[in-house]
């Protein structure tokens, strides 16, 4: 008998979909095309292991977990799968929306392979479970979607199988539910059995896996500890441009207003203005506010007031400070002058302080162009070399950014490192994220810890829960059950609320 859980050996899956279009006659064309979902996937689980699966949507996550399953087949391939699958994929499958929940749970027992009298003996066990029995007896269509999982997650638990398939279960629900969720998967673990988990949240998966795989346009990319794939998925989903340029094609607006500045600043790309001013244009249009406000000002500063207006005039009912000012009409660019005459009489008398400080917070706010951008980032610096905390914390984020001055994620972790070290807590708190979710820094679990314990002590809440679970669960630092139980009592102390 092998010892591998699932066995995969060059799968592959297409889908073939009919697109329709006319021509310039306004005649009707019908054109079929086939669309690679999962391209020649090999890999195995060994019985026992907690697998993730990770990757942009569309990228053939759910359809390799439906094969596995076997609700789908594979065009080609080999799969072999030793134990009994029981699985939870798209939610609500398997349940009839006009039947109530008490029934739907013997319908989807049946899918399970259990007999009626088996699913007697557990219906009520199910329902307590589920914690919804006030509803258990309506029919399944007026569910809530987060009560649906809740049903069909409770169903799961109180099946004996040897390998649980889950699609996003985690993200659905409250916290109480999550947290009930969690502990199921964990006494599971314990018992040995194998979990494969699908999920957009890489801090579940980080956190519940001990491997992970990455899928990308149906192939796979990545494959290996859960830190490390971890990792290397967030920093390719916020820096890779290859992937920015896809989601910029694909019209997201964000994606679009970021490969703008890119070819603004010669990031990866030449520079190319007429480039940055068309994406720029682009991401206005589909409404992002940022790209509203400095298209409205770059038009502003072109003398295309009427044509500025549209943009400036969205963005400021979206809350952009920068576009409220703008259209303040004449007097921002008499403000922009007399600031300027300050800041250079701060220069010459070698004044620091306070007026850097404004001066800088005005540009970064109200000025539209790269230049701004460079003096404001200039004002900061100059500001923080007598050590304003607010300034280290401002040339940290544009540093980080490439806002102003050349991007450089080295620089930037000197900076915070500094500022920390001068007690600002929202610098402790930047790198203790940064440390535990491996973006731009990698992954080091125990500096973040670190961190996240001068934050608690500082009386950040959230920091306060996060040093209490990694106490538990030994994550960057030895387990200490005593101190877990501690840090909790002051987090619920300090007034308890939902984080994320």
């Amino acid at each position: 008998m092998s010892n591998m859980a699932i066995e995969l050996i060059d799968i592959a899956k297409t889908y073939k979909s009919t697109i329709c279009s006319r021509n310039s006659h306004k005649q009707s064309i019908t054109k079929k095309v086939k669309k690679t979902v999962l391209n020649n996937i090999t890999f195995s689980v060994p019985s026992g292991q907690v697998l993730g699966i990770i990757g942009r949507n569309g990228c053939g996550k759910s359809t390799l977990l439906k094969i596995i399953s076997r609700i789908v087949k594979p065009d080609s391939g080999i799969m072999r799968i030793n134990g009994k699958v029981a699985s939870i994929l798209e939610l609500g499958m398997g349940f009839h929306p006009d039947a109530t929940g008490r029934e739907n749970i013997f319908v989807k027992g049946e899918l399970y392979g259990f007999s009626k009298k088996e699913m007697s003996d557990k219906v009520e066990e199910i329902i307590d479970y589920s914690g919804i029995r006030e509803q258990i007896d309506s029919p399944v269509r007026t569910y809530s979607s987060g009560m649906v999982g809740r049903l069909a997650f409770s169903i799961l638990v109180h099946v004996e199988a040897d390998i649980l398939l889950i699609d996003e279960i985690l993200s659905t629900g409250d916290m109480v539910f999550s947290f009930k969720a969690e502990s199921f998967f964990r006494n599971e673990i314990k018992k040995g059995k194998t979990i494969v988990i699908v999920s957009h949240n890489v801090n579940v998966i980080e956190h519940m896996c001990n491997r992970v795989i990455w899928i990308e346009r149906g192939e796979l990319v990545g494959d290996g500890k859960p830190e490390e794939i971890c990792a290397r998925y967030k920093n390719a989903m916020s820096e890779s441009p290859e992937i920015i340029v896809d989601l910029s094609n694909s019209g997201d607006s964000k994606a679009q207003y970021k490969l703008a500045q890119l070819y603004l600043h010669g990031t990866y790309f030449e520079k190319d203005y007429d480039m940055y001013l068309k994406l720029l244009k682009e991401s206005a249009d589909l409404g992002y506010i940022p790209a509203q406000s400095e298209y409205g000002n770059y038009l502003l500063s072109k003398g295309r007031e009427e044509e500025s207006r549209p943009y400036l005039e969205s963005a400021a009912l979206k809350g952009s400070e920068q576009a409220r000012f703008s259209l303040s009409g004449k007097d921002s660019f008499w403000m922009n002058k007399m600031i300027e005459e300050i800041y250079s009489t701060i220069i010459k008398e070698g004044e620091d302080g306070q007026w850097l400080i404004r001066y800088a917070d005005f540009l970064s706010k109200n000025g539209g162009d790269s230049s701004s951008k460079e003096k404001s980032y200039e004002a900061y610096e100059n500001a923080s070399k007598n050590g304003n905390l607010d300034a280290l914390n401002a040339i940290a984020t544009m540093t980080r950014n490439g806002v102003g001055t050349p991007k450089d994620i080295a620089k930037m972790e000197r900076i915070l490192i500094n500022a920390s070290e001068r007690g600002d807590i929202t610098s402790i708190i930047t790198l203790a994220e940064l440390y535990n979710s491996g973006l731009l820094l990698g992954k080091q679990e125990d500096r973040a810890f670190q961190y996240y314990l001068a934050a608690a002590k500082l009386g950040h809440q959230k920091s306060m829960y996060n040093v209490a679970i990694m106490l538990r669960d030994g994550i960057g630092v030895s387990q200490d059950y005593s101190e877990s139980n501690r840090w909790f009592s002051n987090y619920y102390r300090s007034g308890f609320r939902t984080h994320t």
